[in-house]
């Protein structure tokens, strides 16, 4: 974190926090204070716990995902093993004693659904222009929706 002293909590000067320009006179009474300006009343020490708390959380899930991802590759690993051995010994499942058993399958799964495939499957129905019109309706002229995120940046 920036240790600047000089600069409030948030890391910006004073002036970029309440500009001065919404309201060159502060009212003194807090029932006169202009609607636009309330939501700068906020208890600093409970945003400085809320913020604390969230960087708690945000690392604490860091270390979690870390963690599962480790395991997932490790089950990834055994996985494979496991199932070249059944394969090559046309084992079909293991009993595991009162736990159940442990099968192997084989499934049917379909090629995912995304832009590529998409775009090879149109051209090869419609014509080029066609497919092009399509294409561009559902990927390129697709609405944008705004959303506003959280994101943790260490200066260290």
């Amino acid at each position: 974190m920036n240790n600047n002293s000089s600069l409030p909590f948030f890391g910006f000067p004073p002036s970029t926090i309440l500009d001065s320009s919404l309201a060159p006179s502060l009212p003194m009474e807090e029932d006169e204070i202009p609607s636009n300006l309330k939501k700068f009343s906020v208890d600093m020490t409970e945003t400085k716990a809320a913020v604390k708390k969230w960087l708690e959380l945000d690392k604490s899930i860091k270390l979690l995902q870390k963690e599962v991802l480790q395991k997932k590759k490790e089950k990834q690993t055994l996985n494979e093993y496991i199932i070249t051995f059944m394969k090559n010994n046309d084992i079909p499942f293991f009993n595991l004693n009162q736990e159940g058993q442990l099968t192997l399958r084989q499934n049917q799964v379909k090629t995912p659904l995304n832009q590529k495939t998409i775009q090879e499957t149109i051209q090869s129905k419609l014509s080029k222009e066609d497919a092009n019109l399509l294409y561009n309706a559902w990927f390129v002229n697709r609405p944008l929706k705004e959303k506003c995120i959280l994101k943790y940046e260490s200066f260290s």
